[in-house]
């Protein structure tokens, strides 16, 4: 019978009996499957709780729950592997550290908002963290900023979820390139004939693989899609580099570590490859730098952490489970094993295995095994190739530490032992020389001891990846609606008023009719108002498909590419790993970017433009739009005079003193756009006021409590008036407008009654709006530019701002 270990989880040494009988008790627990032959677990579904799960016991089992309890986690029947790799990443992430002291950082910032520069006091601000916590590794700072509380609730709304990890995401062309490359071998291979009945011994690296992360001289790289393969660069060491030597029919593998064919190579090997003279910076060929990495010293914190938890006289896994843990990275994740049971033999359509099992009552059932492999563009090889890299290192200097023995005492290479026989007295100094070497924390670097010599028939380590192609340059569909409905991707930009949207609506409708399956996405609500079409948010889109599994589509749009962010495209770029996915992307480059990006506790400071990630979704083709459509002439040749992120871009103070005297202040606004939020509710709360007819009705904020983010404020209603939705009963970016005021209630276009009290909780006043929010619409009548002369205006806010008015007549700049 199961043993009960905690809520939920059960085990058992016979997994297949306890199966046998539940299937005679008329229950069909779900087979859980680690490969094609081996079984993990079995699940049952319970109603109104959580699910049983029954393991197997293995050998490890109760060590393994004593060691995760003392960590502060539950043991769910995991492996050595499993097991170590969920700790690891439980030690490597960062807890909050206590706040500083608020006055010395609102001091520092002048009393002003780090994103807006709205005043902001001590009561009415919030200490943001810049890399939120939970990218963050432990060691890493947490540096703080303050933000009005406004700021502080767009920030976090915005911000993708994406926990610290040590898995990188690549773009289809790194992917293809690099992770499907071959790896470094491990170094096993003879060097001369061992004597049999003669001693061998070893100079053995102590702890290779936990001291190769734990002193290693270079930060571990994670990757992002948005990280190029470029040429290699002479002076410019990569995080990844691929390499190829001049041969000749004189090579050998022992006097040529760590290189072992042309290839991928980490950056330990790379930095002894120039260290040593074996290769020089014409060597290097192509290059692959990472966005983020992992200090040193958070790995080494968590690796201690990791061995200072075992139970007493267990302390041999400590070497087991990183070992384990290290091996896991190397594991090709995306295939899946799917088990499904019936009573008959040809039910499973397109299974892959299929066996008869035997219920505890003699009872037949049919277990049908399915094969999948996933489509992803993950991978944790960065971190091992490291590893393996600094392995080949700590061989190499064995070898010319001991570079004047001849090399027949020198018999093999066993993974990061060199092994050799008969070895002079006169040669011992460079052994003993060897084992006195010590790492910063005192522990010894290498070892000698007698060993085994190697039996057997090995292979000289050896690989050979395949020569790159350049990436190709960017070409140019004529006729956009052709080329999309032919089947190609496309990449459409050009300055606002063109009509991207527009024709992208056209791209859209023609490819329903041919009968594809399209999803368009973008970042905000407003965006996925303006669009139309079933658009959706580009974050809800990727939970409920992409991570969840399942993605049935044919063709991907992408509306307002800049405003998404590293953690969106992560997901995008999994999906491009289907060639069958076609993408239509629109955009312009000059506008706003996504909002603090971060990916793997590190801003993203590579601009979207130019990210070879755009050539890989879409093949290569662009489509720039030219001609004006939305606003007049006036306002269009402003913003290409602009020549925003061009060669001869203006100077800010030229363009807006050149702004001013072409678009000078007329009228009163209809819609006014600000970088503060204060200056937002303040123009919000004197417009309403000259705006509002008599008969509107006036509903009060009485509001007590404490400070909130987006707090709602006095406003007077009458039909006709345009309120934005904050989130709860009115989607949080959406615009709606006012059909009937009442003592009581007030209804809105759509037809949903609000009480006064739940108006002002769920809609805002919109007669003024942030530069940020405002990218992707157009706003009628007059719109007025202010926040010209604050120290966070730039020339985007001015372009972006610009483009969103009708026409110049219409446009103010203060």
């Amino acid at each position: 019978m199961p043993i009960h270990s905690h809520s939920g989880h059960f085990y058992t040494e016979d997994l297949e009996q306890v199966r046998r009988e539940l299937l005679a008790e008329g229950h069909c627990p779900k087979v859980v499957m680690r490969s094609l032959s081996e079984w993990r677990c079995l699940r049952l579904r319970v109603r109104g709780g959580e699910d049983c799960v029954i393991s197997a016991f293995h050998e490890d089992l109760d060590v393994l729950q004593a060691w995760m309890g003392r960590l502060g986690l539950p043991y769910c029947g995991q492996r050595l592997a499993g097991a170590a790799s969920e700790v690891f990443l439980h030690l490597l992430k960062a807890r909050r550290d206590p706040p500083g002291s608020r006055q010395a950082l609102l001091a520092e910032q002048d009393h002003q908002c780090k994103l807006c520069a709205a005043p902001i006091t001590a009561t009415t601000c919030e200490l943001d963290h810049i890399v939120p916590v939970h990218q963050s590794f432990a060691a890493q700072a947490q540096n703080l900023q303050a933000l009005c509380l406004e700021c502080h609730r767009n920030k976090t709304a915005l911000e993708s979820s994406h926990a610290t990890t040590l898995e990188s995401r690549f773009s289809r062309r790194a992917y293809e390139q690099y992770v499907e490359s071959p790896r470094l071998p491990p170094l096993v291979f003879k060097l001369n004939s061992h004597k049999p009945d003669h001693i061998c011994h070893g100079i053995d690296v102590v702890r290779c693989r936990k001291n190769g992360l734990a002193h290693a001289k270079f930060p571990a790289p994670i990757f992002c899609p948005k990280d190029n393969v470029e040429q290699a660069r002479e002076g410019h060491l990569a995080d990844l580099t691929y390499v190829r030597l001049r041969e000749d029919g004189r090579w050998a593998a022992f006097k040529q570590l760590p290189y072992v064919g042309q290839g991928w190579y980490a950056k330990p090997a790379v930095a002894y490859m120039l260290e040593k003279g074996l290769a020089t910076w014409s060597d290097f060929v192509y290059s692959l730098d990472a966005t983020a990495h992992v200090d040193q010293e958070s790995v080494a914190q968590a690796l201690q952490k990791m061995e200072a938890a075992w139970p007493e006289g267990e302390e041999h896994y400590a070497k087991l489970s990183v070992n384990a843990l290290i091996g896991l990275w190397a594991r090709n994740m995306n295939l899946i094993y799917t088990m499904r049971t019936s009573n008959h033999q040809f039910d499973g359509s397109g299974c892959q295995h299929r066996e008869l099992f035997l219920d505890a009552a003699g009872g037949m059932h049919w277990d049908h095994i399915y094969v999948t492999q996933l489509l992803s563009n993950r991978s944790c090889r960065p971190v091992h190739d490291f590893v393996m890299a600094s392995e080949y290192v700590a061989v190499s200097r064995i070898r010319d530490a001991l570079a004047t023995v001849p090399s027949r005492y020198l018999k093999a290479v066993k993974t990061d032992c060199v092994v050799f026989q008969d070895l002079p007295k006169k040669f011992q100094g460079l052994v003993d020389s060897l084992v006195r070497e010590r790492h910063p924390d005192g522990t010894p670097v290498y070892r000698c001891e007698e060993v085994k010599g190697l039996e057997g028939q090995y292979r000289i380590p050896r690989i050979e990846a395949e020569w790159m192609c350049n990436i190709d340059a960017w070409k140019v569909a004529e006729d956009p609606v052709l080329h999309c409905l032919e089947g190609g991707s496309l990449l459409l930009t050009g300055y606002p008023g063109t009509g991207k949207t527009h024709l992208a609506r056209q791209i859209v409708t023609a490819l329903r009719e041919e009968g594809y399956k399209v999803k368009i996405i973008t970042k905000t609500h407003s965006s996925v108002q303006n669009f139309g079409m079933q658009a959706e948010t580009a974050d809800h889109w990727v939970r409920s498909t992409v991570r969840n599994g399942y993605c049935n589509i044919d063709w991907l749009v992408v509306e307002e590419i800049t405003q998404l962010d590293t953690g969106l495209w992560n997901d995008i770029a999994c999906v491009s790993m289907n060639r069958k996915v076609k993408f239509l992307l629109l955009g312009d480059f000059r506008q706003f970017p996504a909002v603090m990006d971060n990916f793997a506790g590190t801003p993203v400071q590579r601009e979207l433009k130019h990210c070879q990630l755009l050539h890989d979704l879409t093949d290569g083709w662009h489509h720039e739009l030219t001609e004006n459509r939305r606003s007049d002439p006036g306002i269009f040749d402003f913003l290409r005079w602009l020549r925003v992120d061009e060669p001869r871009e203006q100077s800010l103070p030229e363009a807006v003193r050149a702004a001013r005297e072409r678009f000078p202040r007329q009228g009163e606004p209809d819609v006014s756009l600000v970088i503060s939020h204060a200056h937002r509710i303040r123009i919000n709360a004197r417009d309403n006021r000259r705006l509002a007819p008599p008969e509107a009705v006036t509903i009060e904020y009485t509001g007590t409590g404490p400070t909130t983010t987006n707090m709602p404020q006095t406003m007077r209603v009458w039909p006709g008036l345009k309120l934005i939705g904050v989130g709860g009963r009115v989607t949080k970016g959406i615009y709606v407008h006012v059909a009937e005021v009442g003592p009581e209630k007030i209804v809105l276009d759509g037809g949903d009654s609000f009480t006064h009290a739940a108006l002002l909780k769920h809609t805002r006043l919109c007669h003024a709006i942030t530069y940020a929010s405002c990218q992707g619409l157009t706003l009628e009548g007059r719109v007025f530019l202010c926040d010209t002369e604050s120290p966070h205006f730039t020339l985007k806010h001015l372009y972006v701002g610009s483009s969103r008015a009708t026409s110049s007549e219409l446009l103010s700049v203060l």
